[in-house]
């Protein structure tokens, strides 16, 4: 997926593409950028697997809450003739549906609570994590999370962190897609204003300038 022209076509300037889980506020050094699109090699992948094109899949339903599939929907049935249908539903009932009876590709979008790469690495993709609706299990992903636990020194943690990266890039239980911009106008002079990793505004960081 050429998610740089995607998430532009979906979000205009309210995202931008994702190279990561982790947004770059959170990597200790700026996050990995790889946004690389290879329809060929997804079709490789399809043969490997013992498909001719993603016809021979059947038709794989995602579901649209939260996040804008449309566009990406679209590139799967052009480049990998995948039959696509998309649906939605109230986000209640959606919620209820997920550690149940997850959809074969569903969306969700996340507010780390933690300004961490594990927080969001850790609530996502752990096995006994509530929130990893995938159910993906990898004891090679928990070693290295505790490996990147127990590191303290800056440039270690990243190295830590970017095999945490590799790893889930390798196994692919998730398909980053974008992350939110947010865009404030405000005052000349006034201070701190802007949002939190959680999401919010602090406005306890908020001042006039001297």
């Amino acid at each position: 997926l050429d998610r740089s022209r995607l998430v532009e076509l979906s979000s205009g300037a309210a995202a931008t593409a994702a190279t990561s889980l982790v947004p770059p506020a959170l990597w200790p050094d700026g996050a990995p950028a790889d946004e690389e699109a290879d329809p060929d090699a997804a079709r490789d992948l399809l043969a490997e697997a013992g498909y001719a094109s993603g016809a021979e899949l059947g038709t794989i339903t995602v579901n649209a809450n939260g996040l804008d599939v449309g566009p990406a929907a679209e590139v799967w049935r052009e480049e990998l003739e995948v039959d696509i249908a998309i649906e939605s539903m109230d986000f209640v009932d959606y919620l209820r549906l997920l550690p149940q009876r997850p959809p074969p590709i569903f969306t969700i979008n996340w507010i780390t609570d933690y300004p961490s790469p594990y927080a969001l690495y850790g609530l996502l993709l752990l096995p006994d994590a509530a929130s990893n609706y995938g159910r993906w299990t990898d004891d090679e992903f928990v070693e290295l999370m505790e490996a990147a636990a127990r590191t303290t020194d800056p440039a270690e943690q990243r190295e830590a962190y970017l095999a945490v990266e590799d790893r889930v890039d390798a196994e692919a239980p998730v398909i980053t897609w974008s992350w939110d911009a947010s865009h404030w106008l405000v005052r000349e002079g006034l201070n701190g204003v802007g949002t939190l990793t959680v999401g919010l505004l602090d406005f306890g960081r908020v001042s006039w300038a001297d």
